[in-house]
């Protein structure tokens, strides 16, 4: 059997792999497969449908889908259904430049989807449609589309202008969108703090990957404290320090174009003074296709490094066997100090079957606990050895990318929340003096 406390073991390229009735092989050597049928070229005015009839449990169909004749193609519409008893379908499209570089992975578990996709500068499409633990039939459409905007924020962990998370087992994930940022005296690179009762310039980068200009854009703003924790029920419409809640209405950006947009945000100290907010901004664009690249949620914490009073609120499942709260520094200098009852929790119990079991149970304890900043010395992450846990004495860089402009990864500090090996949620926090006003 396997415990909760033992270390996955990782498969190298270069690793014998074998299978009942198969020849030993090399991982590397393993590729996925485009049937011949659906190795598709499309080209203006197309339309392919393809239906498949009982689909396997855990299997992937693969579509190649590349441009063809003159005049080009301008954009792909992927249309999706599942039926019948698919009901778990996971559904991934991987823009491919030439060269085959990825640009971006869209992806979705709804078993009705569609995605339009600008086709210029692009080799291909690869579409994965893959079943999970149901079997069923499903039908897929490809079209090919004259024009339509796509507007789109970039959600947090992910790198600037791209829709999928970046890989997690280099503890990379920070819960903070690079498209989401505090900039007061406007030089284009974000604040680290976030002042009460006064107007700061929040500001939401959009942008516009269609051939088309997208027009009467509408952005609401909302937010809430993030210490001890956040809750469903507690977003604030975001408002000026007179009270009057921001909006932004129509607003336009042209093809291709990317732009920031500005409100004032005033936040209300609560009483307890701690400056560690979430912020969520909704994108409505009339008459675009996509809509599910058009909601951005983002964290602003600032940690006073002397301040003995910073909480977070730890939030248990009511089935687990272990959780345990892990600091990951992104610099060699600060790190985030935990109560050692709170660090590791060990019921004693059975690990659930399945690694995600835990997440829809509810929350059987929850209980706000005092963390602290300080210093450490540590050594940067070699990029190559993933462990289950944050090694001690590592700290761990955070891509640019995945930041807002100007934010130094050296000045930030995560803590992950782990539940049986899953990373269930976390928060970052920029640790450093307190600013004046």
């Amino acid at each position: 059997p396997t415990h909760f406390h033992e270390e996955p073991e990782y498969m190298e390229d270069e690793d014998a792999v074998t299978w009942p009735g198969a020849t030993v092989a090399k991982l590397a050597a393993l590729q996925a497969a485009v049937q011949a049928a659906d190795d598709l070229l499309i080209a203006q005015g197309a339309s392919i449908p393809r239906n498949v009839v009982g689909h396997p449990v855990w299997a992937a169909r693969y579509y190649r889908v590349r441009p063809t004749g003159t005049p080009a193609p301008r954009l792909a519409r992927i249309t999706f259904n599942a039926t019948g008893t698919m009901t778990d379908p996971l559904v991934q499209i991987v823009r491919l430049a030439p060269g085959l570089t990825i640009v971006d992975v869209h992806r979705s578990d709804r078993q009705t989807w569609s995605k339009t996709i600008d086709l210029s500068g692009l080799d291909s499409l690869v579409v994965i449609v893959a079943s999970r633990a149901t079997a069923g039939d499903f039908n897929i459409q490809f079209d090919e589309v004259a024009a339509a905007a796509d507007t789109m924020v970039t959600r947090w962990n992910s790198r600037v202008g791209t829709e999928y998370e970046t890989d997690p087992r280099g503890w990379t994930w920070t819960w903070v969108s690079p498209d989401v940022m505090v900039d007061n005296d406007n030089d284009g690179v974000a604040d680290t703090q976030v002042f009460f009762g006064q107007d700061n310039k929040l500001k939401v980068r959009l942008r516009n990957r269609g051939n088309q200009a997208a027009a009467n854009l509408q952005l609401d703003f909302w937010y809430q404290k993030a210490t001890p924790y956040l809750s469903a029920t507690a977003w604030m419409p975001l408002q000026d320090a007179a009270g009057v809640t921001q909006q932004i209405t129509g607003a336009a950006l042209a093809a291709g174009a990317e732009q920031w947009f500005e409100v004032n945000w005033a936040p209300v100290d609560d009483g307890t003074h701690h400056e560690h907010w979430c912020v969520k901004v909704k994108v409505t664009a009339p008459g675009e296709p996509n809509i599910d690249n058009k909601l951005v949620l983002s964290n602003f914490g600032h940690v006073v490094a002397a301040d003995p009073d910073v909480r977070m609120l730890l939030r248990l499942p009511a089935l687990f066997a272990r959780s345990e709260i892990w600091p990951i520094p992104r610099g060699p200098r600060w790190t985030i100090h935990l109560p050692p009852h709170i660090a590791s929790l060990v019921t004693g119990r059975p690990r659930p079957r399945f690694g995600c079991d835990h997440t829809n149970a509810h929350a059987a304890t929850s209980r706000p606990v005092r963390i602290r900043a300080g210093e450490v010395k540590s050594k940067v992450w070699d990029g190559k050895l993933r462990t289950p846990t944050p090694a001690p004495g590592i700290h761990y860089p955070v891509d640019a990318n995945t930041l807002p402009p100007g934010v130094k990864s050296e000045d930030l500090v995560t803590v992950a929340h782990v539940v049986d090996g899953e990373v269930v949620g976390g928060v970052t926090y920029s640790i450093g003096p307190r600013r004046k006003q």
